[in-house]
């Protein structure tokens, strides 16, 4: 599934995607650092204090913002992406958080009826102009679920945007009551562009754009410099005259920018807007990564890679130090084997196989069974069953970037053609029988000749998703994946 340069600013939650650490063992790399200042962005993976681009962060004396208001820890969720200013100690795995906020990406009703995609595995819906992608496996939903979300409900939204201009969602919130025209507030955040007396617009990183009306004299106190201008990067509070608006009614402006005294950046993103490794976006930061390590030093960028970066803003640009892949193509659907919380590896039982996957700080870990929090290894038993995203390493592990503990469901694996033989096809060393099953192409397409065209078109390499219904190593569904 598919899941664009303007102001030198960056909004929080747009440049959220779950990224491994820089050094080798699951902490950031943004270490010996501790008396320099830090600010890191990204999606909260878990609590016990705070765990945020494989970071735990010491929360004893910290102060909480969360949607404009103080708040404490335990307003928080995994999922939400947070902004914390802070210290890093010298060992780059846990660190002291001074400040910790929260704000949503997008706040308002949704506009139309959920679209659901052919596999069940997504839904899209309208927001503020804006596509939003709901994951049925990853995201994380409070007050509803990937199967209750309805036209007009009030929800908040916090993701990343992808080289397509989507908010990928990592977590949704359904507000009490309902939308009111005209009254509930709503939020939206974007870049000012065609300022005058009376409106301007707000160019958002999805594409889309408001037209936001001043008319009312909403409060700009929290502006920089106390004066709107274009180019400024802002969050705009306001109502709307209906679910599909386009107008919103300003009453509360501010900025959201991340400049030249953040101290040493650690963000995590997909790449967007690629011109060349000198120049590219996460969310709407530019980016230049000319003089970065890689890792794996075999990283190539380009539109629609999740990378971490980590560095130093200067005159609106974060020149990058550190970039690391993050984010994977591995899907694993399946029950547990067993389980090392020494190593941090779960093993799952796979068709006639197993795959053993690591999981580090990073990994988010979601409980939708006993919604136990904070979730953590020592909670996984024998026979759970278990829905991971995951990605390979430099050392050929596989490494979780995203955990859920759910109700038992039918086998899947995604991964990509270790080797195909007809009627076998292998992934991540699991061979699977396919004689009976039904084939599809990468658009969900059935293929006219079944078998025979997916083998004469499969080779090493390709990404496969397949359904064993039985975890018994018979295929019942293969797939090309994009």
């Amino acid at each position: 599934m598919n899941y664009p340069r303007i102001a030198a600013t960056i909004s929080i939650a747009a440049l959220v995607a779950s990224l491994a650490a820089c050094s080798g063992g699951g902490g950031s790399s943004l270490s010996g650092i501790g008396g320099t200042g830090v600010t890191t962005v990204g999606t909260i993976t878990g609590f016990g204090s705070i765990f945020v681009n494989g970071v735990e962060y010491e929360t004893t004396s910290t102060s909480f913002e969360v949607d404009d208001a103080s708040g404490s820890e335990s307003d928080l969720r995994v999922g939400m992406v947070v902004r914390i200013e802070g210290t890093i100690d010298a060992n780059g795995t846990t660190g002291t958080a001074t400040r910790v906020s929260f704000d949503a990406e997008l706040e308002g009703p949704i506009n139309g009826a959920p679209t659901e995609n052919a596999d069940q595995s997504a839904k899209t819906f309208s927001l503020l102009g804006t596509t939003v992608v709901a994951s049925a496996s990853t995201t994380v939903y409070e007050n509803t679920s990937y199967a209750t979300l309805a036209g007009n409900d009030m929800v908040e939204v916090s993701g990343f945007f992808d080289a397509n201009g989507q908010l990928q969602a990592t977590y949704i919130e359904k507000k009490t009551g309902a939308f009111a025209a005209n009254s509930t507030e709503v939020e939206a955040k974007g870049t000012v562009t065609g300022l005058g007396a009376s409106s301007f617009t707000l160019q958002m990183a999805s594409g889309a754009t408001l037209t936001v009306d001043l008319s009312g004299s909403p409060d700009t106190s929290e502006v920089n410099g106390g004066t709107l201008a274009n180019g400024q990067y802002v969050e705009v509070k306001g109502t709307l005259a209906s679910a599909g608006a386009t107008t919103l009614t300003a009453t509360r402006i501010e900025s959201e920018d991340l400049d030249d005294d953040a101290g040493k950046v650690s963000l995590e993103g997909i790449v967007r807007n690629y011109v060349s490794d000198a120049n590219f976006q996460l969310g709407m930061m530019t980016v230049d990564a000319s003089a970065a390590r890689f890792e794996p030093a075999t990283l190539v960028l380009g539109d629609g890679i999740e990378i971490e970066v980590e560095g130093t803003v200067s005159n609106g640009v974060l020149t990058a130090t550190e970039i690391e892949a993050r984010g994977g193509n591995i899907e694993i659907e399946a029950p547990v084997a067993s389980v090392d919380t020494t190593a941090g590896t779960v093993t799952l039982t796979v068709g006639t196989g197993s795959v053993t996957v690591l999981t580090n700080s990073q990994t988010r870990m979601e409980d939708e069974v006993l919604n136990r929090e904070p979730f953590t290894l020592a909670d996984i038993s024998g026979g759970d069953f278990l829905e991971i995203e995951a990605h390979l390493d430099g050392s050929g592990n596989v490494v979780a970037d995203k955990l859920k503990r759910d109700s038992a469901s039918a086998t899947i694996l995604q991964a990509s053609l270790d080797s195909v033989a007809n009627p076998n096809v292998t992934l991540l060393g699991v061979t699977f029988n396919t004689s009976g099953a039904s084939f599809e192409d990468a658009n969900d397409k059935p293929f006219t000749s079944g078998s025979s065209d997916f083998f004469n078109a499969a080779s090493t390499g390709d990404l496969v998703k397949i359904k064993d219904s039985n975890n018994d190593g018979t295929a019942e569904e293969v797939e090309f994946e994009n």
